[in-house]
């Protein structure tokens, strides 16, 4: 005994540890579980790398810090690099927009297809006005991931470079610019027409200095070298502030979120185990290896025989999991959580009973019983109990009675008894069983479907004084 708890042998460890983390309760409440009943040497190390391991409950985690900001690097021309990205549907239309990364000149152009042809079609214009890029970055849409936008790529000596899945933070400088359009157009919706609207918002991004562009210009200066003409050249122009340089901008840039988001470096390496961020089910993470490393924040990872491409930000890192084998159960025998227990049978009292064709001995009626009781009596004998009345084809075609025949049969029916003497009975709540001794019947005879269609009258005289059908 140590104090009030037991000491558990390095044997037992792993028995203890499964029992105290069958609830999942997360290395917290896992510790303060331990310390009420068990204790051994490193019992709380034992127990954080038991939670960092298991599967479940890293599968249901919440996503880790992010890893440090690490920026594209800095273009040195106009349309080195260019960044695309749709935009909508917005009233039907669907908005191409197209962004220098160096110089921050936008293009938008309207489109109602946004397809890899229709795409192509818009940005042949553009690369003919401007030149064909160095490199194109894009998200990984069906139009940008389509075999015929890749040979327009390879066709014209262009590098195309796609963002990591599911992280839009990767093509930033469109994702951006797209945020930046739509509420642009949200403020301007009562001033004209949607077109009227989009190019008022062009050239005023056009011709306004931008902090993130090089020396602070304007998109315009940047990207054809003179500042657009605009009514404000009528009036005396400002003064630009203090103009940093492009990296010191960066790094400012880079210092200010990493301290916002208390982002730390995080780097691994092919081989390394990790937990892989999954958007196709609600199973938030799962197990995976790392294959191989694109650039500085990109990785390739396997998981379950398929290869994925993710940010750093999507990834967070395992241990291999250790051996958990014996568990407490087969020591003690305790009972199992789970129980399998047949559901009890759901049953209808209005279900319609099959009659048995004529050729059957059972068909026979008695000399003195009359076409009333021979009906009530077939009827309490292919009845049966519910178990089995889930095989039984039931017929297509039933009796036509009257309102008055139908009464007749619901208090025979109520009483329990049928006019020939038998006597009806139930076995279990919705399945009636019969016993006639008349007939030498050794029990409920079962259902079939009948040889050969019945007899149907068109009206059935249940009254004590009839004799015969009418």
């Amino acid at each position: 005994m140590f104090g009030h708890r037991i000491v558990i042998p390095k044997s037992l460890r792993s028995r203890v540890l499964q029992t105290l983390h069958q609830a999942h309760p997360g290395t917290d409440r896992m510790k303060k579980l331990a310390r009420s009943f068990v204790y051994w040497p490193n019992i709380d190390k034992d127990i954080e790398n038991l939670v960092r391991n298991c599967v479940d409950c890293q599968a249901a985690a919440k996503n880790p810090v992010k890893t440090t900001l690490e920026p594209w690097p800095a273009s040195s021309s106009p349309f080195e690099r260019v960044h695309i990205d749709y935009a909508g549907p917005i009233n039907g239309i669907y908005y191409l927009v197209v962004v220098d990364s160096f110089s921050k000149w936008p293009e938008i152009l309207p489109t109602k297809s946004i397809t890899a042809t229709a795409t192509i079609a818009l940005l042949i214009p553009i690369f003919a006005r401007f030149g064909n890029p160095k490199t194109l970055v894009s998200d990984n849409g069906t139009q940008f991931t389509a075999s015929e936008f890749a040979t327009f790529c390879a066709s014209r000596g262009i590098r195309h470079l796609r963002s990591p899945p599911f992280h839009p933070q990767s093509n930033g400088q469109a994702e951006r610019f797209v945020d930046t359009f739509k509420r642009a157009l949200q403020k301007m919706r009562r001033e004209g027409t949607t077109q009227e609207a989009l190019q008022k918002f062009l050239m005023s991004y056009r011709s306004t200095p931008c902090s993130s562009a090089p020396n602070e210009l304007s998109p315009a200066e940047n990207f054809i070298g003179r500042k657009m003409n605009t009514i404000m050249d009528l009036m005396i122009p400002a003064t630009h502030g203090s103009r940093l340089d492009r990296d010191q901008s960066m790094d400012k840039m880079k210092e200010q979120f990493n301290r916002h988001h208390g982002a730390k470096k995080k780097e691994f390496s092919p081989g390394d185990a990790v937990f892989v961020k999954d958007y196709r089910s609600k199973v938030t993470w799962i197990p995976g290896h790392v294959v191989a490393r694109f650039g500085k924040v990109k990785y390739r990872v396997e998981c379950n025989g398929q290869l994925w491409d993710r940010h750093a930000n999507q990834l967070r890192r395992r241990d291999h999991q250790i051996s958990t084998s014996s568990p407490l159960l087969e020591m003690f025998d305790l009972p199992s959580q789970t129980s399998h227990s047949n559901p009890p049978p759901i049953c209808s009292p209005h279900l319609p009973l099959q009659h048995l064709p004529q050729s059957s001995p059972h068909r026979q009626a008695l000399p003195n019983s009359s076409p009333a009781r021979r009906l009530s009596s077939n009827v309490d004998r292919q009845s049966k109990p519910m178990d089995s009345l889930s095989s039984i084809d039931l017929p297509s075609q039933q009796m036509d009675l009257s309102s008055s025949d139908a009464l007749s049969l619901d208090d025979a029916a109520m009483d329990g008894s049928s006019s020939d003497g038998s006597t009806m009975t139930r076995a279990g709540p919705c399945a009636p069983v019969v016993s006639s001794s008349s007939q030498g019947l050794a029990g409920p005879l079962p259902l079939r479907r009948s040889e050969r269609a019945p007899k149907i009258p068109s009206r059935l005289n249940m009254a004590s004084s009839g004799k015969s059908y009418k």
